[in-house]
């Protein structure tokens, strides 16, 4: 199929938006609608690029990823109203989802209402009902609707508008309004996708990963735009930057505000992640993370493993899910340095990489080792841990007590002191994950800006109990095998007895 871009559709729907669209609320009431550079950008992306073959438009999904206050209500009802009743479309049936029936009647619906009621021309030629507006001399409308699946499964759109996707537990609205876009044929229905970020492993977050491997060209699909501004995992919180290149309309935001919102989340962690979320469109693992991630950077830093040949350590090995990534860690306390294996069967870890934020680089880097299989084989782990061996002092290896696989088995034979921990245990896990958070904090640990464990330390969940803590398996959001490994490889040197100088203030290194 062959496209072309038409100039001159986004031309006159721009100077049709400044013509009969108003801003209904603020400092700008009752002002003409003018385009920002970014509203701009979606305008021109989506109704330039055309279907040589009939002049429709190209694109049939319009996924609009942006953060909270960038006027995205105001940009969606403006192109709705547009696509309605100025872009010449017949009978044209215009939708407009919202998250909730005091959403689309209030936020979304009053504010085209206004607008309507308001302008010479529209009030006159169209007529607003309680939550439609109808043009009678074309038989069009654009009318607003709740985002109850149910809706949506009897309609023949064509342009729809689906607002905080983020909200939607699953696919049933999407489903159903793509199944009346194949109804309409005299035209390219087009659905616009607005929502800013929300939680990992949902439905919504599945279809932004979509969008994502469609913007990277990992995925070819001529009909799906995505238009995305958010900030990246690695961007600095806290950077004014990070700020202004996560919001496209950071010229109108209220500065002051946004300053002070990310001033109370940088001061208390459990608002980090909704300041992460809302204002800077970042997918987040839970909604407290044990160690907010700018904190977990003040370790990025430390030696690398040639320096600790030699030294003692002690272990934490975390195998329980053979169908998924398994972790070993080593904590040196002479260095207050962790370090981190991950192996994943091939099956499992092929999955990932459709689902897993930056899993291919992982892979491609070495910080996960695929393993042949749909499960994970005792060779791998069991040989590069006695590799390992052969340049550090394990002193022990802690593990999960209810898993006793055959890895510990076949560890056990080559004489490793192998300890049960129970990562369920608030008495095992409290005290270690304690500590690693205060060393932490303290300037103390170091782990060399690990990838997969940053992702994981992200993901945790902390059960409370009496000012005790332990990782939840259940409420984290992805897999936390290192977070567990770590805790226990902590654990193991917390319980060892390490009264007296270091042995090495004696005798000093031994180089291998």
């Amino acid at each position: 199929m062959e496209f072309y871009f038409d100039d001159e559709e986004p031309k006159y729907a721009e100077s049709w938006i400044k013509e009969y669209c108003t801003h209904v609320v603020g400092a700008l009431r009752g002002k003409s609608a003018l385009l920002e550079p970014f509203q701009r950008k979606i305008l021109e992306q989506s109704l330039g690029w055309k279907i040589k073959e009939n002049g429709f438009y190209k694109y049939s999904t319009i996924y609009v990823f942006i953060p909270r206050g960038n006027a995205k209500s105001t940009t969606s009802q403006w192109f709705g109203t547009y696509k309605a009743f100025g872009a010449g479309i017949e009978a044209a049936r215009a939708y407009a989802f919202a998250s909730s029936k005091d959403q689309a009647a209030g936020a979304l619906f009053q504010p085209v209402k206004e607008m309507v009621q308001s302008h010479p021309v529209l009030s006159e030629e169209l007529l607003p009902f309680h939550n439609s507006v109808k043009d009678p001399h074309t038989d069009s409308f654009y009318k607003l609707m709740s985002a109850e699946w149910r809706n949506a499964h009897s309609l023949i759109p064509s342009d729809v508008d689906v607002d905080e996707l983020h909200l939607q537990l699953d696919s049933k609205l999407m489903d159903g309004i793509n199944s009346g876009k194949a109804k309409r044929t005299d035209c390219t229905p087009q659905v616009r996708v607005w929502t800013t970020a929300g939680e990992i492993n949902t439905y919504a977050h599945t279809f932004h990963k979509y969008a994502e491997q469609v913007h990277a060209g990992l995925i070819k699909d001529d009909s799906f735009l995505p238009i995305l501004f958010r900030a990246d995992p690695d961007d600095d919180p806290f950077d004014p930057k990070t700020w202004e290149k996560a919001n496209p309309g950071w010229n109108f935001i209220n500065q002051r505000e946004f300053k002070e919102m990310a001033t109370r989340a940088e001061r208390n962690p459990a608002l980090l992640n909704t300041f992460k979320r809302y204002n800077l469109n970042m997918w987040t693992g839970s909604t407290e993370s044990w160690i907010p991630p700018h904190e977990w950077s003040l370790g990025n830093d430390g030696v690398s493993f040639s320096e600790v040949r030699g030294y003692p350590c002690y272990g934490g090995l975390m195998v329980s899910r053979v169908r998924d990534i398994n972790a070993f860690c080593l904590f040196f306390p002479d260095f207050d340095q962790f370090f981190w294996w991950y192996w994943c069967p091939i099956t499992s870890s092929n999955a990932r990489k459709a689902n897993t934020p930056h899993y291919v680089d992982w892979v491609e880097d070495r910080y996960i080792i695929e393993v042949e299989g749909t499960t994970l084989k005792d060779d791998p782990v069991v040989d590069r841990i006695q590799e390992i061996s052969k340049h550090v002092h394990i002193k022990e290896i802690a593990y999960n007590g209810s898993e006793a696989t055959s890895k510990i088995q076949a560890l056990e034979d080559l004489d490793f002191n192998m300890v049960p921990q129970s990562i369920s245990s608030y008495g095992h896990m409290s005290a270690p994950a304690k500590e690693i958070e205060k060393r932490l904090l303290e300037g103390k640990i170091k782990h060399g800006g690990n990838p997969v464990s940053a992702f994981q330390i992200e993901c945790v969940q902390m059960d409370i109990k009496d000012d005790m803590i332990r990782p939840s398996s259940k409420e984290s959001k992805d897999n936390i095998c290192g977070v567990y490994a770590a805790i226990m490889a902590m654990g193991g040197w917390m319980n060892a007895d390490l009264q007296g100088p270091s042995v090495y203030e004696d005798r000093g290194m031994i180089w291998l």
